[in-house]
């Protein structure tokens, strides 16, 4: 367009300059048919410019969309490539973590191994000894395992447990092996009640379920004890009987003192002695000791607890403990005058039997004298 203006203005200045020489009209109109010719062609041209232009704008757009499209579809396919890679690395990563754990796991009890070996290996050198006690424990632990699966075992196995040392977290397996009997014989409950009393005698007192299934057996108990058996089953016995309360265990204060008067741990010092100590408090011993019935069964007993606290009074008595001691001194007077009578009643029927004898053999004398 800016060379059509310059083109126009230079034909103008020619024809104005020319004027003098052709007639104003041929001159004009033989210029504006050269102007007319030269405005067709650059027409042209610029309709050729402006085609080729469209079709060059044409083609970058097609070639912009193409690309754009292009660009689309592998930004699709890299986000589509990105997450199936996110997920294989996640994958890849979570695996890899597990087998981390799992090696590290294994890393672990390898070192546990390596360390039991260890520890076996300085056992069987230098505390063979300590060896043994753990053989033997994993024994009683397999022991009590085998009773919660065949309670009715207890009668090969009691033997074994009732000699060896039991801990505190195997009374609850031996209650659920005891409970599995339900109405079993009298005789597999025994040998399960010999168990409680000489190795958990403080937490079967505090079962209240136990308790009752054990007091009558108390008394039988004893007797089937052993001296270093009957002292630590008599410090149980008190550990329950303070814990719980003196009052609420009368019962079984009197079927304890029937079995050791009847057994023959009722002459041994020593489980007096645990008893005064287990007491620990004055107030304590003499409740206790009032707590006993003063029956034939239970006065033996009763009496060897009874001097002990008179021979370790410190101070004077108080009424109250002065009828407690009055009360031993009357039932050891006539445990006394009791085995004096049972004396003088034996010697009678010895003399009674003698006599009866020598009468049979004078008979038999004079029946063989009358024969002859």
């Amino acid at each position: 367009m800016r060379c059509l203006h310059l083109f126009i203005s230079l034909l103008l200045s020619t024809t104005v300059f020319g004027q003098s020489q052709r007639s104003p009209d041929s001159i004009l109109n033989a210029k504006l048919n050269t102007v007319n010719i030269r405005i067709k062609e650059l027409e042209k041209e610029i309709e050729t410019e402006r085609n080729i232009n469209d079709k060059t704008f044409n083609s970058i757009s097609t070639q912009i969309s193409a690309a754009s499209l292009t660009l689309t579809i592998m930004g699709i396919a890299f986000t589509v490539i990105a997450i199936i890679v996110g997920v294989y690395v996640t994958y890849v990563e979570r695996k890899i973590i597990k087998i981390g754990e799992e090696n590290k796991g294994l890393l672990n009890k390898n070192e546990r191994i390596k360390k039991d070996v260890e520890d076996l290996n300085r056992l069987i050198q230098g505390d063979i000894q300590g060896l043994y006690e753990k053989l033997k424990r994993q024994e009683t632990i397999d022991l009590i395992d085998r009773l919660n699966k065949v309670p009715k075992d207890v009668s090969n196995i009691s033997t074994l447990l009732l000699s060896r040392e039991l801990h505190t977290e195997d009374f609850d397996k031996l209650r659920k092996a005891y409970q599995k009997l339900n109405n079993v014989g009298s005789s597999y409950k025994d040998d399960y009640k010999l168990l409680f009393f000489q190795h958990f005698l403080t937490l079967t007192l505090k079962d209240e379920d136990l308790k009752k299934e054990i007091l009558d057996y108390i008394p039988t108990a004893i007797r089937c004890s052993f001296e270093n058996d009957i002292l630590k089953s008599t410090h149980d016995f008190i550990v329950a009987v303070i814990d719980k309360g003196l009052n609420n265990f009368k019962n079984e204060i009197n079927k304890y003192f029937v079995g050791l008067s009847s057994s023959e741990h009722k002459n041994y010092p020593a489980v007096y002695v645990t008893l005064f100590d287990s007491l620990k408090t004055r107030q304590n011993r003499f409740d206790f000791l009032n707590l006993i019935d003063s029956t034939n069964e239970s006065r033996v007993a009763k009496i060897a607890f009874g001097k002990l606290l008179k021979e370790y009074l410190e101070v004077q008595p108080t009424q109250t403990e002065s009828l407690a001691i009055q009360n031993i001194d009357e039932l050891e007077a006539q445990l006394t005058q009791d085995e004096e009578d049972a004396k003088r009643k034996a010697e009678e029927e010895r003399l009674k039997q003698e006599e009866a004898k020598k009468q049979r053999e004078e008979r038999l004398r004079q029946q063989k004298e009358g024969n002859a």
